[in-house]
């Protein structure tokens, strides 16, 4: 059971926390389930409604192609495969290798994806990074995250762009998800396919009550606010978990190369445990976390693998058919949609990868 510093002080407010607040976050650190209603009612959370953009969605407004571009273009520059410090800060500031292997890392707001799993990945692969977070803080709107629905839909189709770019020119991705759409989750795991790449899923597991708990401790520790309703949208009494669901199917639809479920109900800094795992090497286990929990065959660990990898790789010809197919596809798709138009770097790298085949 993971243990959170005791929070005295709303970072946002500079005010103490109020006595229902810190009720709240004692009962979800034990499990307790505690309803939405119940924690919009309290201070805290209804301040931070009131501060929270309404305007209209920066997607919807005109003349932002130019701006897109450029943020695209900082984003490919600059947020690369990560780096920790000696203090464990992270950065992604390392080169990235092109070895067309793409890792998907899904679970609930707040389940700590990144520092589990995601940021690990990126070190062992030299993996780019592809947060659509770290895209909303490069547009000025989102203001500290009081815009973050503002420009929720911008940051996607930035993404979009930056994705299909990394992709045409074999990048390591590793790519943190929500994942409580598998119809999402399959597209992505198809057009991967079709480029080329070795394709793996991760889930990392918490519980509705840690990840609520997770994200008002975020909150009022830094300001960074999510709505608790985001939670429950995926995991609820009444359709379950959805992530979880997603992972179920995926997992057996036979597109993917291997994939790892592992258990983030951790003390904090500790590394989180494995639940199950297959098609992966012993030491993607030993990077991530605590191996221990996963029973593995005696005779796939002399191989060092654990579970057979499917060979779903498409030969050398048809993988070149099929990328050239889909790079015409989406050419056709920003020639029908003005406000989608490929900008310069799209381009020349769609062009390079022309070249290239």
């Amino acid at each position: 059971m993971e243990k959170q510093n005791r929070i005295q002080m709303n970072f946002l407010t500079g005010q103490p926390i109020s006595s229902d607040m810190q009720e709240i976050l004692d009962r979800l650190s034990t499990g307790e389930y505690v309803g939405v209603d119940e924690i919009n009612a309290t201070k805290e959370i209804q301040e931070a409604r009131s501060h929270i953009n309404h305007s209209t969605p920066t997607i919807e407004l005109r003349g932002r192609q130019e701006f897109q571009e450029h943020i695209m273009d900082q984003y490919l520059q600059n947020v690369k495969a990560a780096k920790v410090d000696e203090k464990g800060k992270v950065e992604y500031t390392e080169d990235i290798k092109r070895e067309k292997r793409l890792d998907i890392v899904i679970g609930l707001p707040a389940s700590g994806k990144s520092s589990a799993v995601v940021d690990k990945i990126s070190t062992k692969y030299q993996s780019r990074v592809l947060d659509n977070d770290i895209i909303k803080t490069m547009i000025p709107e989102y203001n500290n995250g009081w815009g973050a629905s503002v420009v929720h839909e911008e940051s996607k189709r930035i993404m979009e762009f930056v994705e299909t770019i990394s992709l045409s020119v074999g990048e390591n991705l590793v790519l943190p998800k929500v994942g409580g759409n598998v119809r999402e989750i399959v597209g992505i795991i198809h057009d991967a396919r079709e480029a080329g790449y070795q394709v793996y899923l991760h889930y990392v597991e918490l519980s509705r009550e840690k990840a609520v708990g997770r994200m008002l401790h975020r909150f009022l520790s830094t300001g960074r606010f999510l709505a608790p309703e985001l939670i429950d949208k995926y995991d609820n009494p009444e359709v379950g978990n959805l992530v979880l669901k997603a992972y179920e199917t995926i997992k057996e639809d036979g597109l993917i190369d291997g994939y790892s479920r592992w258990d983030n109900d951790v003390e904090v800094g500790e590394n989180p445990r494995l639940i199950e795992g297959k098609g992966l090497r012993d030491d993607f286990y030993d990077r991530i976390g605590n191996s221990q929990r996963a029973e593995k065959d005696a005779g796939e660990r002399k191989h060092s693998l654990v579970g057979e990898i499917k060979d779903n790789r498409k030969g050398l010809a048809e993988k070149k058919s099929s990328l050239m197919k889909r790079i015409r596809q989406n050419q056709e798709k920003l020639k029908e949609d003005d406000s989608r138009k490929p900008m310069k770097l799209a381009k020349g790298s769609i062009n390079q990868e022309r070249q290239e085949l």
